[in-house]
């Protein structure tokens, strides 16, 4: 018994912490020697040498530093005192601004004496802490006390900032003086030097630097592995700490949560291939004892997690209880099939122990050669935990170390978490013997189709057999708002022990019904194809009869639906149907009579009775009416847009064209679903039950959509915005000719509304028209294709639309999704980081070793008044832009580009004018000194697409490194332009040596590319045609092909510039009029710029 269970093991889902833990020590040197124990007179001025050293660290990553970054002094403060704890001494030092990670400290005023104590604050106010360098020389002036200098606090200067709170710009460290003995008690001669004094200050970080690796193994019962990561979260995030290192347990003050009941804020994945699955981030220190103390007899012989009915544990191990919660409200009624309880607190772990959830999509062919996905959600509790005894394959039941939940200063944890299936979850589900809390998840067994879809309104041609429907079909969803399992009953379909041939004596049977605890499902609807008469239509091809069983239905109009009222539940069969009967002879409608449109259970529900009669028409097979159980039913079904006009905990149904959607709605519910999962619809077979937490499922599934979220980098935690916009995820076309179409000129073209660009599409002719049965192709395999004469980028999107009255005319409230403009796809670059998965120029399908393939992006918005040649991004540089024709050459794809399908949030459809509130907002502050300044604020910017705060200059960065991205809140300086004499230096002269050369005011500092694009979109009163400006960010791809194969053309291209209306990038050579190459690096002006610290 003891054999099977460990094999069994061996195929659980597990975590397997590796946990590699480097402390930073520091540079060192033997230059004095220790002395011994003697009398030194106390009292005397003398002047001192200190030297100090910070450890290098490793290569950075997108959340996490380089060594030049994690080892920078910019300023530093010491201090000593004397035996007693009195002030020997103390120095500021303002403008150290070393990068090399060690110096000397020369002439350190103190007194002479014995065994006193030296301490050296490193960056003081220039990172994210509020104990500043003011604040230090007040403690120093006001006589503080050793006792007291350990109790100085550092807390986060922005308090709302959760997502920026776990990166950094710059590092807060601390180092006391010790001997080679680690002696603190220091001898300082009356001649100035220290008699014991051996070794450099080990500066220390005050934070923690966490690395998780994530990586994938399969097996014979999980080939072909994958997982597809969606983000990352922190849970108690100490909001400050001790600049002197405490022992347990530190004080509660004040953690910071990304994700509780209020907020749901995500960070991405670092990296996100196979073999490269990471992210990083800092945590303060945090030092904490556990709730309760685990220990070995809880799961030997008789223990408490010993299953005495199986004579074996219910877990595998300890470390697998840290993340164990405590069962609540037990007995209950839940909605979820298999629920028995809710989860309450963690038993284990310490109340504000930090702990981190990482979510994604685990697939894999299990031994039946059946696709397994789940949508799966990982929690990890930090600490010491990791395999660091000798006999590393036990750590896991080490008591020392599974009671550790401490984040130590200056440490480097690397936790390497391995999946190898999704079967734990599997057995949560089907016993209630939890192999290893922490992990949940929807998990489907794909004995069918699992369709992928974005978060536009999109079709789906699928087929169900008779046989299928006959043993009983149950459907399941998980959405942002609900989620459970309606579970199929033989018996609810009875009347006096038989199958009624009417479904009328059905329709009252409130078993076949769901109430408002299961309702968010109404966003997939269903046509059957058999049940759907068309009209001829000569010029579309469309000859007269039902839906061919290979062709997509086409929306009938939502009237078609019967989702019940605001206050009433659907029916439970659908309801009358509904056609556009056209208004005379040339205008006959799509359909020649009405088309029933179902929702999950009114579909699941008629099939079943429709599977029962053996005339039933709608089963074919080869392509006749069929009895057989062989024969299937072909569907159609309309998948919604993922965007919410009603709560559908609080109301059964509102139809998609519904007029005055309250205020509230369109403004809450965007928020609450963007940049969030997939909500999930399974027609699944028997069996689809829930875990006795509630919060797994397992689904044997015949059917599944999976629909993505809108991504938006608008901030949607922040209370002050109301309206935004968002983007798809996925091009469904590829990329498309730009074509040369005939549009209307009824409404504007504007450089920021695509909008109203895109509803020039609509002929303006009083007898013209533009038919959703011309542009869409009806093919069962060829969603999101276009018809000849459409297909190019202006129609593109109106697919991602829908005939919402049935009517087959292109009205512009049924233009919801549309194409960009020039501004928004620029402000798709500013917010890249917000919205991974649409990014503008994606790496994994475009850089391949060392070259690149160039990639542009089309907007909108005309360039010369013709729609032909619109404005374009030259995605590969980020955000520089031009037109179609001058660009065509240069785009890797010739003639074809992509382009970005969009939507408004918040704003009601009849608003045509009306664009979405801008994330950046300009102020003009009071004066600072002699500057006067304006500030820029992009709160209402994802904190994904922001930066941590820094006081000092910007590292190095290029165009898609962490450090090109705006703070929240930046002022730049508006009276003066740098150098005020003038254009003198050149750009590469700033970039390599902004700390020698600086031409900036103290406190000011070069803007990087997004902070200077911000500049000139948003105050362009500060920028004229005759200048070039500055902009602190190289190109990331300028030593990749084609950029070294043409530097025989430019040199190489080394960073942005901008001038005269453009940004572009720099060649450090270019051709003269005798064909020779000579320097072409521009000389350069700056607007200073500075963090705003502060909410």
């Amino acid at each position: 018994m003891e054999g099977d269970y460990r094999m069994k093991l061996k195929h659980l889902l597990y975590i397997s912490l590796g946990m590699a833990i480097s402390l930073f020590t520091a540079c060192t040197d033997n230059e004095f020697a220790e002395s011994g124990t003697h009398y030194i007179e106390e009292g005397i001025p003398v002047s001192v040498d200190l030297k100090y050293g910070v450890e290098e660290s490793r290569q950075a990553t997108r959340s996490a530093q380089d060594a030049t970054v994690e080892q920078t002094v910019n300023r530093l403060f010491a201090i000593a005192f004397y035996a007693d704890g009195s002030i020997s001494g103390y120095g500021a030092y303002d403008a150290v601004n070393n990068a090399e990670g060690q110096g000397t400290i020369n002439d350190f005023p103190m007194h002479s004496g014995a065994n006193q104590q030296i301490f050296i604050v490193a960056n003081p106010g220039t990172g994210m802490g509020t104990l500043t360098m003011d604040q230090l020389v007040a403690f120093a002036v006001g006589n503080g006390t050793l006792d007291d200098f350990k109790q100085l606090y550092s807390a986060f200067n922005d308090t709302d900032n959760i997502g920026t709170n776990v990166e950094r710009m710059s590092f807060l460290m601390f180092g006391q003086m010790v001997n080679q003995s680690g002696t603190s008690a220091m001898n300082v001669e009356t001649d100035g030097t220290i008699s014991n004094y051996s070794k450099a200050v080990e500066l220390e970080r005050v934070d923690a630097r966490i690395t998780f690796k994530i990586k994938v193994q399969s097996d014979a019962s999980h080939q072909d592995m994958t997982f597809i990561p969606r983000y990352y979260q922190v849970n108690n995030i100490p909001a400050g700490t001790y600049l002197y290192p405490q022992e347990n347990d530190y004080v509660d003050a004040g953690y910071q949560n990304m994700k509780d009941e209020t907020v749901s804020i995500t960070k991405n994945f670092d990296g996100t291939e196979t073999d490269n699955m990471y992210f990083e981030f800092y945590l303060l220190e945090n030092r904490l004892q556990p709730t309760q103390t685990l220990s070995m007899s809880m799961i030997e012989s008789g223990g408490q997690y010993w299953d005495n009915s199986s004579s074996t544990p219910t877990v595998q191990n300890l470390y697998a209880l840290r993340e164990k919660r405590q069962a609540i409200n037990e007995g209950q009624n839940f909605d979820k099939p298999g629920q028995e309880y809710e989860l309450g607190d963690y038993i284990y772990a310490p109340k504000n122990g930090a702990y981190v959830i990482f979510s994604g999509t685990l697939t894999y062919r299990n031994e039946n050669n059946d696709m397994v996905y789940a949508n799966t959600s990982y929690t990890v509790h930090l600490g010491s935990t990791g395999n660091s005894i000798d006999n590393g394959s036990t750590w896991y039941n080490e008591e020392d170390l599974v009671n550790n939940y401490d984040t130590e200063r200056n440490t480097h944890y690397t936790y390497t978490v391995t999946l190898t299936g999704v079967n734990s979850i599997q057995v949560e589900v089907e016993n209630d013997r939890e192999k290893r809390p922490g992990v949940e998840g929807d998990v489907v067994v794909a004995q069918g189709e699992v369709e992928d879809l974005d978060a536009h309104y999109g079709r789906v041609l699928f087929t169900l057999t008779r046989g299928e429907i006959l043993a009983g079909l149950s459907w399941a969803i998980r959405t942002p708002f609900q989620q459970g399992i309606k579970v199929f009953n033989r018996e609810n379909y009875l009347v006096d022990g038989n199958i009624p041939a009417d479904e009328s004596s059905l329709a009252d049977r409130e078993a076949l019904k769901t109430g408002i605890s299961l309702n968010d499902y109404k966003w997939v609807q269903f046509v059957i194809n058999a049940e759907a008469n068309r009209n001829r239509n000569w010029n579309e091809g469309i000859s007269a009869g039902v839906v061919p069983d290979d062709e997509f239905a086409k929306y009938p109009g939502h009237e078609a639906y019967d989702g019940g009222t605001e206050q009433t539940a659907a029916p439970a069969f659908g309801g009358n149907g509904y056609h556009y009967e056209g208004s005379g002879w040339s205008n006959n409608g799509y359909y020649s009579e009405d088309v029933v449109m179902y929702d999950v259970n009114q579909l699941l529900n008629h099939l079943y009775m429709e599977a029962n009669k053996s005339d039933s028409e709608i089963f074919h097979l080869n392509g006749r009416q069929s009895p057989s159980d062989d024969a299937s039913v072909a569907i159609t079904a309309f998948i919604d847009e993922y965007v919410y006009i009603y709560d559908p905990t609080q109301v059964f149904y509102r139809p998609p064209m519904s007029e005055d959607v309250p205020e509230n709605d369109l403004v809450s519910l965007w928020k609450k679903v963007v940049n969030g999962e997939n909500r999930l619809l399974h027609i699944c077979k028997e069996g689809a039950e829930y875990s006795p937490d509630g919060n797994s499922s397992w689904a044997n599934s015949v059917m599944t959509f999976s629909q993505r979220p809108i991504y938006t980098f608008y901030n949607p935690n922040a209370s002050g915005i109301t309206t935004a916009w968002g983007t798809e995820s996925k091009n469904e076309t590829g990329k498309l000719e730009v074509g040369a179409p005939s549009l209307s000129s009824q409404h504007s073209n504007t450089m920021d509304n695509g909008r109203e660009n895109t509803l020039n599409i609509i002929p303006s002719g009083w007898s013209d028209e533009l038919k959703w049965s011309a542009v869409l192709n009806r093919d069962g395999d060829a969603f999101g294709k276009l018809q000849s004469g459409y297909n190019n980028i202006w129609y593109a999107c109106l697919g991602r639309n829908r005939d919402l009255n049935g009517d087959d005319i292109v009205q512009e409230d049924e233009i919801r999704w549309y194409l960009a403009s020039i501004d928004q796809l620029t402000d798709l670059w500013i917010g890249e980081e917000a919205v991974p998965n649409a990014k503008l120029y994606d790496e994994s399908l475009y850089v391949s070793g060392n070259r690149i393939e160039r990639s542009h992006v089309a907007s909108s918005s005309y360039y010369n008044g013709a729609a032909s040649n619109p404005w374009v991004i030259w995605a590969e540089e980020g955000a520089s832009r031009g037109d179609k024709n001058a660009s065509q050459g240069s785009n890797g794809s010739g003639s074809k580009y992509d382009y970005r399908c969009v939507r408004n949030l918040g704003i009601g459809l009849e608003n045509i004018d009306e664009s979405p509130e801008d994330y950046a907002t300009v102020s003009t502050s009071s004066w600072n000194g002699r500057y006067q300044e304006q500030i820029i604020e992009v709160s209402d910017l994802s904190s994904e697409a922001r930066r941590a705060y820094t006081s000092g200059y910007l590292p190095a960065n290029s165009e898609r490194s962490y450090n090109n991205r705006p703070y929240q809140k930046f002022a730049v300086i508006i009276n003066n332009l740098y150098p005020t004499s003038g254009a003198t230096t050149r750009w590469n002269v700033y970039y390599e040596n902004e700390e020698e050369y600086t031409p900036c005011p103290a406190g000011y500092r070069i803007p990087n590319q997004r902070e200077l694009m911000l500049l000139y979109t948003r105050i362009p009163s500060l920028f004229n045609s005759d200048t070039d400006y500055m902009t602190k960010t190289e190109f990331s791809f300028k030593d990749y092909a084609p950029y070294t194969t043409e530097a025989d053309q430019h040199g190489e291209r080394i960073g942005f510039s901008y001038a005269g209306g453009n940004l572009y990038l720099i060649s450090s050579k270019a051709k003269n009029n005798y064909g020779q190459l000579v320097d072409n690096i521009p000389v350069v002006r700056v607007r200073c710029v500075r963090d705003v610290a502060g909410n």
